[in-house]
């Protein structure tokens, strides 16, 4: 049997749960040098749009300066997970091919909630569960990771090709929403604490993130392999227009090759979700994206072409790169962020990966995110209490029970509001337990870090649900 298989060789894995665990505290309690005001911890807050009103998006100028900032970082500073190149001795998990059941619950109107709630702070308003697709923005994170065998390729190539590598990785992201059935769901917003792991064997890597401050709502993760480490911090906003959200990610991805130790940093592009209160939705990343290593100053810039006014969604991208004194390469890419990517020689460097079977009722996934939330052997009884696949508003709509999934959904939001406010009388200030900032950047703690703990048996962890 697998099961059988896979519980032997965890003995032998950092994966493995020691029985004696041992407890310390997930919060660190001194006393706030400023109160926050009393309704500064509403989940509605994450529920629902954020800034109301115009925004600029940085031009490239702005955004190359905002690269050069993160290259003064030790790109020799990010841990390894212990035993990470053992993932190729777990014999393959046969995960699913989608989801257990069919969600035909509708998503309510935006319109009709707008016109609902005039007048009011929209920041306060809670979204019904049938808005949310079964995934969090957690797991959305690790859904990037689908295409890590570009990674694994790049680590292979000579500098400059590695280079148009990482800029086709950075842009497979984007794939995920090329079925517009994902576009009319929100993913769930993360509790402040809760974690999601990933284990993949058969792609020889491991993830974890960890929401690690709600106001502002900042997530943090972490990935590596025996080639490349993967981090990224986000900070998401939204802005409504009255036809479109803006999602201004803000998010600095880093991608360190450790035979080589070259870092390539790229900063996530502006996208937008079109035709919010009427029409057809469909989500459109728009602007330019700048990859750059760190070691070489090389850069590849990701154009992603504008529509015209009636020509709906805009899907071709054009990838150029550039030495170090700006002279451009004779190779560059170009494509569809929707399909695939190819060299000028006519080489795909990309192709997306297959969506699951009628994805009009399974919310357009693909087959990878449609595993993200499966308790596989690896994971069952091995999880924190934190995880995503725990958490059981989440679980319950995954499973078609819309009714116990509001019901869940209610009463979580509720205890986040409690724990803040019993936080708040004490003057607590919130320590994420697997990542420490410094300078603006969240890093994986190296010593008692998450896989250390999941082998020798997690400590006390809060009570999210």
């Amino acid at each position: 049997m697998i099961d059988a298989d896979i519980a032997g060789l965890l003995a032998d894995l950092a994966s493995l749960v020691s029985p004696n665990p041992q407890p310390s505290p997930i919060l660190t309690r001194t006393r706030s040098r400023s109160s926050d005001s009393t309704d500064d911890f509403f989940d509605a807050y994450d529920d629902s749009p954020l800034d109301v009103g115009p925004a600029t998006t940085p031009g490239l100028k702005d955004l190359d300066s905002d690269l050069d900032s993160e290259l003064d970082s030790d790109s020799q500073s990010v841990l390894i997970p212990p035993a990470v190149s053992s993932l190729s001795k777990i014999p393959q998990i046969q995960r699913r091919q989608n989801l257990p059941v069919e969600i035909l619950i509708q998503p309510p109107s935006l319109l009709g909630l707008l016109r609902k709630n005039v007048g009011k702070d929209l920041s306060t308003v809670t979204m019904p569960v049938s808005a949310n697709e079964p995934l969090n923005l957690l797991q959305k994170l690790a859904e990037e990771l689908e295409y890590s065998e570009i990674l694994d390729k790049a680590a292979t190539l000579d500098p400059s090709l590695r280079l148009l590598y990482v800029a086709a990785f950075a842009t497979s992201s984007f794939s995920n929403m090329r079925a517009k059935e994902r576009s009319i769901r929100k993913p769930f917003n993360p509790l402040l604490g809760e974690t999601f792991e990933l284990i993949r064997e058969d792609k020889g890597f491991r993830f974890i993130a960890e929401k690690v401050s709600h106001r502002p709502p900042i997530l943090a993760c972490h990935a590596s392999s025996s080639k490349w480490v993967f981090t990224q911090s986000q900070m998401p906003t939204q802005k409504f227009y009255g036809k479109s959200y803006e999602v201004i990610p803000n998010a600095t991805v880093q991608i360190l090759f450790l035979e080589t130790g070259e870092k390539y940093i790229y900063e996530k592009p502006v996208s937008y979700l079109r035709n919010v209160t009427m029409g057809e939705k469909y989500v459109e990343p728009v602007g330019h994206m700048v990859v750059k290593n760190s070691k070489t100053s090389e850069r590849a810039v990701v154009s992603f072409k504008a529509g015209g006014m009636f020509s709906g969604r805009s899907e071709d991208i054009d990838v150029q790169a550039f030495s170090a004194d700006g002279q451009r390469h004779s190779i560059s890419l170009s494509g569809k962020w929707t399909t695939e990517l190819t060299t000028n020689l006519g080489d795909v460097i990309w192709r997306c990966g297959q969506l699951v079977s009628s994805p009009e009722t399974h919310c357009g996934f693909t087959i990878f995110a449609a595993q993200l939330n499966q308790i596989t052997s690896l994971e069952k009884n091995h999880l924190a209490k934190t995880d995503s696949r725990l958490r059981p508003d989440q679980r319950m709509l995954e499973e078609g029970n819309y009714d116990g999934a509001e019901i869940k959904k209610e009463r979580v939001e509720n205890l986040q509001r409690a724990r803040r406010a019993e936080m708040d009388s004490c003057g607590e200030i919130w320590t994420a337990k697997w990542f420490d900032e410094s300078d603006g950047a969240w890093k994986v703690k190296c010593l008692d870090g998450y896989w250390e703990m999941r082998e020798r048996g997690f400590p006390e962890l809060p009570i999210l649900w």
